[in-house]
């Protein structure tokens, strides 16, 4: 059986962490290697995940989703990589339809395209996102953003390290497609907190678009 790494970035989660993964620890079949990495979380996101007898490294300041991933890469086990965001709580168990055809060498990469998400914004990043990856890519993609995604341990390999910032969804596609992997969009009925229509959310959402054009801009310059 395959040793199956979980990899779950937190940050500011204490509301979701404890049934996150308690849901993965019901559905994850082992071997397994669950590991939370706790990027500058100010809340008790660190030691309830702790308590979970999971491994977690904590940074003490949020250096953002890439980087924290990228200072535990020598870490990883497994020969499958699942990346599952903090907030899903108990609809992490769905991982498992992700999990299923990469184990079975259906796919290389399966990425959860989620049914009932609700955009609050006016969907210019998920566009911005989409139309990226076909440009440096030629495949067209409806969950990009999507941070679910399960995938074999070479084309993780061929992916890290990943990018800074909010490009590391896009940057990873991109690089998946070019490098001949083939990538299969799940549909999955999971959930997550969406960013409010607020000012909250629209700054969240701004600078999430800025990191995406960025790095969209600098690759073709490269």
């Amino acid at each position: 059986m395959d040793l199956v790494t979980v990899l779950i970035p937190a940050y500011n989660e204490a509301d979701n962490i404890e049934k996150t993964i308690k849901a993965l620890q019901d559905t994850v079949p082992l071997p397994r290697q669950i590991i939370v990495v706790d990027d500058g979380s100010t809340d008790a996101t660190f030691e309830i995940a702790r308590s979970l007898k999971v491994e977690v490294y904590r940074f003490e300041k949020n250096i953002g989703k890439g980087g924290a991933l990228n200072r535990i890469l020598p870490m990883i086990k497994g020969s499958i990589i699942l990346l599952v965001d903090a907030d899903l709580g108990n609809s992490a168990r769905e991982v498992s339809r992700l999990l299923e055809p990469v184990m079975r060498g259906d796919t290389d990469v399966a990425i959860a395209k989620f049914q009932n998400s609700k955009i609050k914004g006016f969907g210019l990043v998920k566009m911005l996102a989409k139309i990226g990856v076909y440009f440096y890519s030629g495949k067209t993609l409806e969950s990009v953003l999507s941070g679910q995604r399960a995938m074999t341990r070479k084309v993780f390999e061929r992916i890290t390290p990943f990018t800074d910032g909010y490009s590391i969804e896009v940057a990873s596609t991109i690089r998946m497609v070019n490098w001949g992997f083939k990538v299969t969009e799940i549909p999955v009925t999971m959930t997550h907190r969406i960013t409010g229509r607020n000012i909250k959310g629209f700054y969240h959402r701004g600078k999430q678009f800025w990191h995406i054009f960025k790095f969209l801009v600098q690759k073709g310059f490269t």
